[in-house]
């Protein structure tokens, strides 16, 4: 009888999800992309990336949130509540989780500022194996 393999040599294979948009008002929670880990696999999440940068001056400053969550739970966000224009929050790290078939990472924003504008790059790198 044979050891079952580690994850990494279950036939592994790499999936990503990207968001980039420049100029974006204010706006409620939104999920800005999604990856679903498929049928008969699970899914590593390895690394992740949240930029936000403050494109114009907001006429009331709000609270901005870009999140990176896995499984309905944050993974990880990056806060920012400066209004200088060209200001930005960067938070680049290892995530770790890892995600069940069906079960969904998101890629999610929300501003909570009264005019103004921003920009947004958000990324998270992904590890599929055979469940």
């Amino acid at each position: 009888m044979s050891a079952r393999p580690e994850w990494y040599d279950r036939n592994p294979s790499q999936a990503g999800i990207y968001y980039s948009q420049t100029n974006i008002a204010p706006h409620g929670n939104t999920v800005r992309a999604t990856y679903t880990a498929p049928s008969g696999k699970k899914a590593f999440v390895a690394a992740g990336q949240l930029d936000v940068r403050r494109r114009t001056a907001a006429t009331t400053l709000g609270m901005v949130l870009a999140s990176l969550t896995f499984a309905g739970t944050i993974g990880f966000q990056a806060l920012h509540e400066n209004n200088t224009v060209d200001s930005r929050r960067s938070i680049e790290t290892s995530v770790g989780g890892v995600l069940f078939a069906g079960q969904a990472l998101q890629l999610q924003t929300q501003d909570g500022s009264t005019g103004g504008a921003m920009d947004y790059i958000l990324t998270a790198l992904i590890v599929e194996f055979d469940a």
